[in-house]
């Protein structure tokens, strides 16, 4: 991916970028740190989260990794750790806030393999290079039967109200064994973690006209409990931009901040 300034393209020229004829090694925008030399991305890619790290001694794999850039997720992945012929294969797809990911799917005392990478929230197809891996391993849980038994209900996602949003409605019942926090998983794969009680999400990766299945499930540090009720999201088309259709009509600017349509008569 090439960087350009004002349609013109900054130049790379051993890892540093040029720019009226000085090498750089760090790019910022607006005040944030957006490419440094050496990161494994290149100009315009984010960053590459190093310092993975997976647990071996919990009831869950707990898996943890640096920073990248505020305006990037993360892609988790992992493989069995049994022999060479073991496949990567995507794990989770997480939030820009979060830097770490608690791995229950896994069977007892079986190594896998993790690594992760960065991809612009507005590009998901634009990534970094691969973090360095890690093994991780579930270990036996103190408590096989704490995790919780109940979960949240009469889940309701946006459907066709924004543009750029769609939003999560749930309502949480009587809980048991200590439920710490809540899965929000979107076409059956986890999105992000809200504390618990929350019981409103809002999910704002997405763009017009996209549809997408949405569950949740309670979870505490034994591991997670039952799903929820699936629910269908999806988002609006942007409102066309209002013309003059007869002589004498008004015209002007307008806004659209995904709720109110804003006219201004000039």
């Amino acid at each position: 991916m090439s960087l350009y300034f004002n349609g013109v393209e900054i130049p790379e020229v051993d890892g540093n970028l040029i720019w009226n004829g000085v090498s750089y090694s760090q790019l910022y925008f607006n005040g944030v740190l957006y490419w440094e030399a050496g990161s494994g991305g290149g100009p315009g890619l984010p960053p590459v989260p190093n310092f993975l790290d997976a647990s071996d001694d919990l009831s869950y794999v707990y898996v943890t990794w640096g920073y990248s850039h505020y305006n990037a997720g993360y892609a988790l992945e992992r493989k069995p750790d049994l022999d060479g012929n073991d496949q990567w294969g995507p794990l989770a797809q997480i939030s820009s806030s979060s830097l770490w990911y608690e791995d229950f799917d896994t069977e007892l005392n079986v190594p896998h393999m993790y690594r992760v990478k960065a991809c612009w929230l507005d590009e998901p197809d634009q990534c970094s290079a691969y973090s360095e891996e890690d093994e991780g391993m579930k270990a036996d849980p103190d408590c096989s039967e704490c995790v919780p038994q109940t979960a949240p209900f009469e889940l309701l996602a946006s459907d066709a109200l924004y543009y750029d949003r769609i939003t999560l409605t749930w309502k949480n019942g009587d809980v048991d064994n200590n439920v710490n926090n809540i899965n929000v998983y979107r076409d059956g794969m986890l999105m992000d973690v809200v504390p618990y009680p929350d019981n409103n999400y809002i999910d704002h990766n997405v763009s017009e006209l996209e549809n997408h299945d949405y569950y949740l499930a309670y979870r505490n540090y034994n591991g997670i409990g039952p799903y929820s009720n699936t629910d269908a999201g999806s988002t609006a088309g942007s409102p066309a931009d209002p013309t003059c259709t007869s002589v004498g009509a008004p015209c002007g600017s307008w806004s659209f901040d995904g709720t109110n349509l804003t006219i201004t008569v000039t």
